[in-house]
This record gives structure tokens, C-alpha cells and sequence, in this order.
């Protein structure tokens, strides 16, 4: 496994750069935008909880 980032790669020679044409996040800048603008047109006050797996996600949310 890679020492730096844990990718998986076994050695140096499996490695191969890649060149991106296009903004792959393209679509997701676009629909977190469109969020936002509808959260603020509602008034709407929204978190985003991310993190592990079972380490409380729901039980904080059903306590608020």
C-alpha cells in the first residue's frame, strides 16, 4: 500500500498521471449553489454532518 495516502498502489511503476479537461465537480457546484439559494429563499438553516460510521449522526440529530 502507498506510504503517503493509503491508495492501494503497490509500487512506484503502477502509477500513471492523468490530465482532466473537464471540472469534474462541475455538476456538484452546481446543485450545492441551487441548495443554498433555496435554503436562504426558505429561510432555511441547514447543517451538513459528516463523519464516521456510527459515531452518533442520528442520535444528535434526533435530540435537536
Amino acid at each position: 500500500m502507498c506510504k503517503e495516502c493509503g491508495c492501494g498502489i503497490m509500487n512506484v511503476s503502477d502509477k500513471k498521471a492523468v490530465e482532466v479537461f473537464e471540472d469534474i465537480l462541475k455538476y456538484n457546484k452546481f446543485q450545492a449553489k441551487h441548495n443554498r439559494e433555496c435554503f436562504e429563499e426558505h429561510k432555511i438553516y441547514a447543517i451538513n454532518l459528516m463523519s464516521v460510521f456510527c459515531s452518533g449522526k442520528l442520535i444528535f440529530r434526533k435530540n435537536t
